[in-house]
């Protein structure tokens, strides 16, 4: 009975996830703290923010944000570390809030630790490990239909060859044998080929004007990606990470450098040496105390 009422709420669930505006929503985490993503691609330009629900039965949800969760870059990202037990398995809802209406989202279950590497020039390998140890049954959906099916222990890679022609949307289920607790994330094929296709540029050259800064690469990356920014005089450079919030995140430069141009690799970690959070992150140039470009990047785990 318990596992009739289970499919039969995921196929409800499936329906009501064909309509949501994100391109990805996934959590994970360990020990005390769980990281939860998710982003906003919808036309409607009234978004006031979002709000976000933690179970632990699937059942009973409470928000966890004081303030309204807002974005003006259409990422957002949640650091959940209050009363997070470690190996309990979380599950999390986002309310889409708008000045007259909400769209609720499809839950999803907090995986221990979910990483995204380029495998070849047209897959992206995918690592998940649950938050329990144990054997799991894995289902992969696309766009609600069973893909392939496969059982592991404890951990597994996924293999995909995502196209930019279709926008399908993948679910990524893990059910827990024999307990049936289940953890799953969702990311489309646009998301996916937007890691094997990273905005970047190929000009080596210094454009007009006193300095440049280039798009970083890998773009998104995990766990570095380099920066580099040109300049045409002899001149102070300061280079700052920040955060959506603008924060400062990290000051990786400050100093003296000759003209032409020059690199730095950022391994996403904050001024004390710790990795920071998947998201959305600034890195703004300074040239001699005068205020420069902005480029955007992100950091997926």
């Amino acid at each position: 009975m318990k596992k009739l009422i289970y499919f039969l709420f995921l196929l409800v669930a499936f329906k009501l996830n064909a309509v949501l505006p994100y391109s990805y929503f996934y959590a994970y985490g360990e020990n005390n703290e769980i990281h939860i993503n998710w982003n906003y691609i919808d036309n409607e330009p009234d978004l006031m923010g979002c709000n976000l629900f933690r179970s632990e039965d699937y059942i009973t949800y409470n928000q966890i944000n004081n303030d309204l969760i807002t974005s003006n870059n259409e990422a957002f990202t949640y650091l959940d570390e209050e009363g997070i037990t470690d190996t309990t398995i979380y599950y999390y809802k986002i309310n889409y809030v708008f000045p007259d209406s909400i769209i609720n989202s499809l839950a999803i279950g907090a995986m221990k630790e979910i990483t995204f590497e380029i495998y070849s020039e047209d897959t992206v390998q995918i690592t998940c490990i649950p938050r329990q140890t144990g054997s799991y049954e894995f289902r992969l959906y696309r766009d609600n239909c069973v893909m392939y099916t496969d059982s592991f222990e404890d951990s597994i890679k996924i293999y995909q060859q995502p196209e930019n022609q279709i926008n399908y949307e993948y679910m990524y289920e893990f059910i827990k044998i024999p307990e049936f607790t289940f953890s799953r994330f969702s990311l489309t094929e646009q998301f996916l080929f937007s890691i094997l296709n990273p905005v970047e540029t190929n000009n080596d050259e210094v454009p007009a004007g006193l300095s440049y800064l280039y798009q970083n690469h890998p773009n998104p990356f995990n766990p570095s990606t380099t920066i580099k920014f040109s300049i045409q005089n002899d001149s102070k450079v300061e280079l700052t990470i920040f955060n959506i919030k603008g924060q400062k995140i990290n000051n990786l430069l400050n100093e003296e450098f000759v003209a032409g141009s020059h690199s730095i690799i950022w391994f996403g970690d904050d001024e004390n040496n710790k990795s920071v959070s998947s998201g959305i992150y600034y890195f703004k140039l300074n040239v001699n105390g005068k205020s420069g470009a902005v480029k955007k990047c992100l950091l997926l785990k």
